[in-house]
């Protein structure tokens, strides 16, 4: 006879923005004693030449928060790339930049890949590039801005996961449950322990690590010209990664055991 547990949503709480705890991340496998030596490898580049007037990126690094070296470490690192200051300009004044041009910047991080995506129109695309290229290979991540985009991750895993979306909650629970002591168990925005312990060391270690020429693949589309895709893949791949990170593997689940 099958053993039967019962858990409610409670059980996501700690993970999912409850109190902090000391052994919040107790158990779980340490992406950084899974690394090898990197290795060459070609990058992998899609490039469409349309006449869509809109020049479309998406820069995809195979790194999510199932390489999270601290819970939360790869969101906060793009979110600070995104969201921060880079380059010469501070995060006001690539706004400021970005406004008349119409361009539009935004990230994604799942468990297993981090998806940088812009738009913008090819009559100001050289303007653009040099801002979009300056955050994915030049952010400042000043104190300033990592204060600030750890309290708005903060408030996004308490708040709102947590108070307001029962629906996602309930997604992270069930993720929490499938992958149990595995670096996939914890949501996206990383826990409320390691978000609070997080320091800016940490995310940018996170960044060097994860987001490098051997993680990377490259999408363009639109009116760029005919150079344009050889000039970014040059540019991306100028950042190595000093080793290659794998995931732990997953653990068949216990057949003796039922969750409710």
């Amino acid at each position: 006879m099958k053993k039967l547990v019962t858990i409610s949503l409670a059980a996501c709480v700690a993970s999912c923005g409850g109190s902090p705890t000391p052994n919040a991340t107790v158990g779980l496998p340490s992406i950084r004693e899974t690394v090898s030596q990197p290795s060459a490898r070609t990058i992998e580049s899609v490039a469409s030449r349309t006449e869509s007037p809109v020049v479309s990126f998406r820069i995809v690094y195979d790194a999510g928060s199932g390489t999270d070296l601290h819970d939360g470490a790869t969101l906060l690192a793009a979110r600070l790339m995104t969201d921060g200051a880079a380059g010469e300009l501070s995060y006001a004044q690539i706004q400021e930049r970005l406004f008349p041009m119409a361009a539009s910047v935004d990230f994604h991080v799942d468990r297993e890949q981090t998806v940088f995506s812009a738009r913008v129109h090819r009559d100001h695309l050289d303007a653009f590039y040099a801002i979009f290229r300056a955050m994915l290979i030049a952010p400042q991540m000043t104190e300033a801005d990592f204060a600030r985009v750890r309290a708005q991750t903060q408030s996004e895993l308490t708040l709102e996961l947590r108070g307001n979306d029962d629906e996602a909650l309930g997604q992270e629970t069930l993720q929490a449950m499938l992958y149990e002591g595995h670096s996939f168990g914890h949501p996206a925005l990383g826990t409320a322990a390691a978000l609070s312990a997080m320091t800016l060391e940490q995310v940018r270690a996170q960044r060097t690590a994860m987001m490098c020429e051997a993680n990377l693949h490259i999408g363009l589309s639109g009116a760029f010209p005919e150079d344009f895709a050889q000039r970014i893949q040059s540019d991306l791949t100028s950042l190595t990664c000093p080793t290659v990170h794998t995931l732990p593997a997953v653990r068949a689940p216990n057949d003796q055991q039922r969750r409710i």
